[in-house]
């Protein structure tokens, strides 16, 4: 099924077996943000034809909802991708468990829609180039914020050390929002 940016698409699977494709063309070359819209558990993974198979680009295992709890269901995917433009892409969407609901909805946007305010971000504990900071989540789904401000352009490495299994993300803030820009949850230690 041919989709198009900001329009909502309906998904109906028969089981957790059963998947839906969508093909996506952008009109120009940019960031694109794939999510879902449902009251149930969701899972979208974007691919390229790249001669002749489909090449895995990017994927959700629903963790965005779950660490800054600001959508609607935290089970419903949400990632993005950089595309070129008139290059075709392919969208994935299954179900992530056994729902006696099968239906939800899907949307590709360049905007990002799920934006992460002041108001959730709060007071974030400023981190500086090789910090060491410990840190202390004893609820899952919640979230403990860092500022950092690169001195100079390039390429900088976030990781976390422990025992534990964390899940980190990184925004940017262009004084009104903190907007989404990567997502790490290796699911390991």
């Amino acid at each position: 099924t041919p989709i198009t940016t900001d329009t909502s698409y309906n998904v109906s699977l028969e089981s957790l077996d059963d998947e839906q494709w969508f093909k996506f063309t952008p009109s120009q070359s940019g960031t694109y943000y794939f999510y879902s819209e449902s009251t149930i558990d969701t899972y979208g993974s974007l691919f390229q034809k790249i001669d002749g198979e489909y090449t895995h680009l990017n994927s959700n295992d629903n963790y965005y909802g779950q660490l800054h709890n600001v959508i609607k269901n935290s089970n419903d995917f949400c990632f993005s991708y950089h595309l070129e433009q008139d290059v075709t892409y392919y969208l994935r969407a299954t179900l992530s468990d056994y729902y006696d609901e099968t239906n939800f909805v899907i949307k590709v946007s360049q905007n990002n829609p799920y934006v992460i305010t002041n108001a959730i971000v709060g007071n974030p504990e400023i981190i500086r180039l090789n910090d060491i900071k410990t840190v202390s989540i004893q609820t899952s789904g919640a979230a403990k914020w860092f500022k950092f401000t690169p001195s100079e352009s390039g390429t900088y490495y976030f990781y976390s050390k422990g025992e534990e299994d964390p899940v980190g993300g990184l925004y940017y803030y262009d004084n009104t929002t903190e907007e989404y820009v990567f997502w790490d949850s290796d699911d390991d230690y």
